[in-house]
């Protein structure tokens, strides 16, 4: 959706459609467009998963609380550590989404330069100080 609020759908298929409206697209602009329509969904359905895993990540991360709780292990060190080793795969499974979502950007670049109509569609942010990371050091217990 462009800020006017007009939309653009991407098929699988490779077609474009601008304000209801199919766009004439060689052959080349058809496989960049069904590149990017079968990018975004499949970031779209791994981001639906990283959000599943985080709320069980927080189970866990509570379950380990609980634990150390429960057993009278108090040390904050501990129960960090054991906090990022519960955490650890979800930050692997971001990492590589965002390098997804910056291959996606590449694609959606390629596609405004050669269908300058839809440069206000393109809805991945490509300004670098957005450039998604996962530090490792932002999990605080």
């Amino acid at each position: 959706t462009a800020r006017d609020h007009s939309e653009a759908r991407v098929t699988p298929a490779g077609d474009l459609y601008i304000r209801g409206r199919a766009v004439a697209v060689d052959d080349d602009e058809r496989k960049l467009l069904r590149r990017y329509s079968s990018g975004i969904r499949n970031i779209e359905k791994r981001g639906m998963q990283i959000g599943q895993d985080a709320m069980h990540m927080v189970g866990g991360i509570m379950g380990v609380v609980v634990a150390n709780l429960f057993s009278g292990d108090f040390d904050d060190a501990k129960m960090e550590t054991d906090a990022r080793t519960v955490a650890e795969p979800l930050k692997q499974e971001a990492r590589a989404l965002c390098k997804d979502v910056q291959a996606e950007r590449q694609v959606q670049a390629a596609i405004v330069v050669g269908l300058p109509a839809f440069q206000p569609y393109a809805v991945i942010d490509t300004q670098s100080e957005h450039d998604c990371h996962v530090d490792d050091n932002d999990i605080e217990v």
